[in-house]
């Protein structure tokens, strides 16, 4: 089961990645530099012959829903782009906290799932047979044998659940946008009954990663192909955005569904508020090490949810996010530092967790 997963996760990682050539230097011969550089000119030369199919578009910024049972899903007629920078202007925010699941409720609920999902992934008319039963292992709810290729599983603590297939021959899509992906996403969730939303909350655009593939060969590189798509969706409870795992669905070289991720945790109704605290005390927990030594790059406040699906979180923080810059780091990969406050005026709220699966820290700075 683990060695199946491994192998689709990859497939699924694989979306939106990209490889940079290595560079690796020759010794100083005048010769071996006269051809090196008349191969590069000709390379560039070929390279501008041909057409731009892989040149990056536009970041779609909103999303129009037109159908109501669409507005319905998604809470929204518009759906916009998440852009860092929310900040409280509010001095109290709805109390919130996630919803407990039980075992048995969970497994229908993920049979269901799972159901809807080889129905509307699969080309196969075995795609509609019945949903074999639910068995746990490895702290996980898992679909036994749903279909070959097909992985199902829920995560008991968060309600979570995952379904993932096989990746067909990657060819050209026929989804030709970001616009394109956002609306089959939106109709597979709707058609299928994915979501569930409460009244209070609503979708935004967390982000559209396309793959492409390209091909290099003795007649030269080839024009990439736009073979996929994942839609991101994030929420909002009453226009405050939920700092935490997305909602993704994968669309393949069919344009089908071949994956679903529902990473968040179930929101219960909103019950009472909660005090902010203000800027002076929500300065006087932040970090002093960054606030002296780093540069701030950005700043997103929110409702803060572990990102970790395996965590027990019986609520969401209401927290600020400072991403700071290091330029000093040893590692490029380190260069951004990431501090969550508080921003609570009960601290005995506790409303951050520990380390998240992202490894951002999430303390509770008092």
């Amino acid at each position: 089961m683990r060695t199946a997963f491994k192998g689709l996760a990859a497939g699924m990682l694989a979306l939106g990645c990209n490889s940079a050539p290595i560079e690796v230097s020759e010794p100083d011969f005048p010769e071996a530099a006269q051809q090196k550089a008349q191969a590069k000119a000709a390379q560039e030369a070929e390279r501008a012959q041909l057409p731009r199919a892989a040149a990056v578009a536009p970041a779609l910024q909103e999303f129009a829903v037109s159908a109501r049972s669409r507005q319905l899903v998604a809470g929204a007629a518009h759906l916009k782009r998440r852009t860092p920078g929310y900040r409280f202007t509010q001095t109290h925010v709805p109390s919130l906290k996630f919803v407990e699941h039980d075992k048995p409720a969970l497994s229908a609920r993920l049979k269901q799932v799972t159901q809807r999902f080889l129905a509307a992934s699969l080309r196969e008319p075995a795609a509609s047979a019945a949903v074999a039963a639910v068995v746990e292992a490895d702290a996980l709810l898992q679909v036994k044998a749903p279909a070959p290729g097909v992985v199902a599983y829920a995560v008991p603590e968060s309600g979570a659940f995952t379904l993932v297939r096989d990746l067909p021959a990657l060819k050209e899509t026929p989804l030709k946008d970001s616009s394109a992906a956002v609306s089959a996403a939106l109709d597979a969730i709707t058609d299928n009954d994915w979501l569930q939303l409460g009244k209070h909350e609503a979708l935004d655009l967390a982000g559209v990663t396309t793959q492409y593939q390209g091909a290099t060969s003795e007649q030269g590189t080839q024009p990439a192909t736009r073979t996929a798509y994942r839609v991101m969706f994030g929420r909002t409870v009453a226009g405050i955005p939920v700092l935490g795992p997305p909602f993704e669905v994968t669309l393949d070289s069919d344009g089908k569904v071949a994956g679903v991720r529902k990473g968040w945790r179930d929101l219960a109704e909103p019950a009472g508020t909660i005090e902010l605290a203000d800027e002076s005390e929500v300065a006087s927990r932040r970090d002093p090490l960054m606030v002296e030594h780093l540069s701030e790059e950005s700043l997103s406040c929110g409702y803060a949810e572990d990102t970790n699906p395996s965590a027990k979180q019986v609520a969401p923080g209401v927290a600020c996010h400072y991403r700071y810059n290091n330029p000093k780091a040893a590692n490029p990969l380190n260069r951004l530092q990431d501090d969550w406050v508080n921003v609570a005026k009960t601290p005995e709220l506790k409303p951050l967790r520990g380390v998240s699966a992202a490894g951002l820290n999430l303390k509770e700075s008092q």
